[in-house]
């Protein structure tokens, strides 16, 4: 089943109040209602759009798939990639105890990654 992500999103982010967050840049109350309960059957390209930019992410980050489970092996599907795992996980409690030198270190391969020079281990 192919679902919006957008509360999984927010959450790794780090944003604590995704409605106060989603209404300080444009949305409505209603979209904002509708987009984190899932209760949409759809999204607008405008509002995707406006999402992606707001988030700094692409349309395939917004969705999470859920294979059906009916003993098909669907890894070969390219719907897989949009597999996500079921919690989203925030590192802000993490930062807060990670120690002074362990920062630097993140800080350097944070900005690494931004520059393009690192590749996440896969």
């Amino acid at each position: 089943m192919l679902v919006l992500n957008i509360k999984n999103l927010l959450a790794l982010r780090g944003i604590d109040r995704p409605s106060a967050y989603l209404y300080k840049h444009g949305f409505s109350r209603v979209v904002i209602s509708r987009l984190l309960t899932n209760a949409s059957m759809g999204i607008s390209h405008k509002y995707m759009e406006k999402l992606c930019l707001v988030l700094h992410c692409t349309p395939n980050d917004l969705y999470a798939w859920t294979p059906p489970q009916n003993g098909i092996d669907y890894s070969k599907q390219p719907l897989h990639q949009l597999v996500r795992n079921a919690a989203a996980y925030s590192m802000a409690d993490d930062l807060k105890t990670l120690p002074y030198d362990k920062l630097d270190e993140l800080k350097a391969f944070v900005d690494g990654l931004k520059e393009g020079e690192q590749k996440p281990e896969e």
